[in-house]
């Protein structure tokens, strides 16, 4: 039995240039597939490849005209949006440093460390995350703060005088400046593997909040791994809810950005709903979500009359020897047919009725977790990874084997 993960190496070993190849290649193809919470009704907001990439450009000029070079930093307070990693993808391909911050974190921790980033630019998501910084706005001033860019715009006088002050529609929005997509790829293919990934912030287990400074071929050899082992294709549509903030967040997109596929991005669990209705073909999430879901299953078998709920309670556990453990028994095989029929129907269903796979990490998997979900015929795979190293360390693979309570097998990077 093979104890390391295969691996596939893509040909581009930056995200600038990943981001150049796959826009080219798939241009019209929806990448983010975005809820916004100020309508989530409304449907998603689609951007394509191209438009992927249009944003990005924006992006960039933004950056180049505050001066953002190599060895500056970018500093990110917000919450998830397609404008998130596109003004982080402008930092890397200007050679920058972004650093990127929980959005939940309270105002003491992030004056804290957008202090001791000491960033050229600030790109935040509207007024309530700019206040936990305009304490410390002088003090950023002072040590090199040249622009704040908020999504929704600040007041007039938020910002230190001498500070530009720009909002999203006027920096990112359609008929802003933008490089040229000749320019985007020539400063990608000028990106080294050793250039700036990101400055990710963690409190690991020790609480205060520590910057990783990872490197760009640490997240694509991340990618390099996890490709083969979650066996994501160009033709899926993941649904991404973990926050930038958080490396995991950044490890599905960089994952679909280097193979070409969906997100359905959302940036508040309150618009999970409107995302599985886009009808993902695989989660990827932390434990407790899952956990809810188990949860909210079990409590509808409870509430059934006592006859149906002994019978499905034990269907349950059939499919969980069938399916986990390898029963082979007429009784076992034919009960998982009444589990799939009366637990597993509705538990697709609720899903968005299309998924082929749950990829869990950010902390352990419980074994009756992992039994439901895997005696239903859903496959659940558990990951192991580490700020520290991009995120990938070690996955059960998609297609087997996997084991509840281990993580499988290492990446041989």
């Amino acid at each position: 039995m093979a104890t390391r993960l295969a691996v596939h190496r893509f040909a581009q070993r930056t995200l600038p240039a990943l981001l150049c190849a796959s826009a080219a290649r798939v241009p019209d193809r929806a990448f983010l597939r975005f809820i916004d919470p100020i309508a989530p009704s409304a449907g998603p907001r689609d951007l394509s490849y191209g438009a992927f990439r249009t944003l990005v450009c924006r992006a960039a000029a933004f950056l180049d005209a505050a001066g953002v070079g190599p060895g500056d930093r970018v500093l990110l307070l917000a919450e998830n949006s397609p404008e998130w990693p596109a003004v982080s993808l402008a930092a890397q391909s200007l050679r920058a440093e972004p650093a990127a911050l929980f959005a939940s974190l309270s105002a003491g921790p992030a004056e804290e460390i957008a202090r001791r980033v000491k960033p050229k630019v600030v790109f935040v998501s509207g007024p309530a995350q700019w206040r936990k910084l305009a304490a410390a706005a002088g003090d950023l001033q002072a040590a090199g703060l040249r622009a704040v860019l908020s999504l929704d715009p600040l007041a007039a006088g938020a910002v230190p005088a001498g500070v530009n002050l720009a909002d999203g529609r006027s920096a990112l929005g359609d008929g802003a400046p933008a490089i040229s997509r000749a320019d985007l790829e020539a400063r990608a293919a000028a990106v080294t593997e050793e250039d700036p990934f990101l400055l990710l912030f963690t409190s690991g287990t020790t609480g205060r909040q520590k910057g990783v400074r990872l490197r760009q071929r640490s997240i694509v050899h991340a990618v390099d791994a996890g490709a083969p082992g979650v066996k994501t294709t160009e033709h899926d549509l993941g649904l991404h809810l973990l926050p930038f903030g958080h490396v995991a967040g950044h490890d599905q997109f960089c994952l679909a950005l280097a193979q070409g596929h969906s997100l359905a991005m959302i940036s508040r669990k309150e618009d999970l709903l409107p995302a599985l209705a886009l009808h993902p073909t695989y989660l990827f999430s932390v434990p407790l979500v899952y956990d809810r879901i188990r949860g909210g299953a079990l409590a509808k078998v409870a509430g059934m009359p006592a006859p149906l709920r002994a019978l499905v309670t034990a269907a349950l556990a059939a499919s969980e020897r069938v399916r986990v453990d390898g029963s082979t028994a007429l009784a076992d095989r034919l009960l998982t047919r009444v589990a799939d029929a009366t637990v597993g129907k509705k538990v697709r269903a609720g899903l968005g009725g299309r998924v082929r796979g749950l990829f869990s990490g950010g902390a352990p998997a419980s074994t009756p977790l992992f039994r439901f979900f895997e005696g239903l015929g859903m496959t659940f795979v558990e990951l192991y990874g580490m700020t520290e190293t991009a995120g990938l360390v070690s996955l059960n693979p998609f297609d087997g084997p996997r084991r509840a309570g281990s993580v499988g097998f290492i990446t041989p990077d």
